[in-house]
């Protein structure tokens, strides 16, 4: 099994050890928001997880994962949701969630996110549909 984690230092290192600890065995291969993911690295991975955001108001990993949508199987982690968020959906989970856990252990239940999906959760949450302007520079 590989497993492709997108996350930022803080949250890689300590999910990196979990994904080991949960199913022993399994071909990891970490990327920062900084990385750069070849073209044949995106869908050659069993399943995807992803930090959902960069930072506080920027939806990287968001926007990563709903590229895949339709293509790939990912678990969104989101380390703050909005009250009107549940904490777990279909393909994604609040990092202190009780679940996360076995989300992981059991990721190939999860099936494949349509596009649809996704913009079921913009809708809840329109912060995840915002996109950086072009001339901006990202850090």
């Amino acid at each position: 099994m590989l497993i492709n984690l997108l996350a930022n230092d803080y949250i890689r290192h300590p999910l990196s050890n979990l994904i080991q600890i949960l199913l022993p065995g399994v071909n990891l291969r970490q990327f920062g928001f900084n990385s750069t993911i070849l073209s044949n690295n995106i869908l050659d991975a069993d399943y995807w997880i992803i930090q959902a955001f960069k930072s506080a108001n920027n939806p990287a990993g968001f926007r990563t994962a709903y590229k895949l949508s339709g293509k790939a199987k990912c678990l969104l982690i989101f380390v703050w949701l909005p009250s009107e968020i549940p904490e777990e959906g279909p393909f994604w989970c609040h990092i202190l969630n009780k679940n996360l856990s076995s989300r992981i252990k059991y990721i190939d239940q999860i099936n494949i996110p349509s596009m649809t999906d996704f913009e079921n959760l913009i809708q809840l949450w329109p912060l995840l549909g915002f996109e950086l302007p072009a001339n901006i520079m990202h850090g």
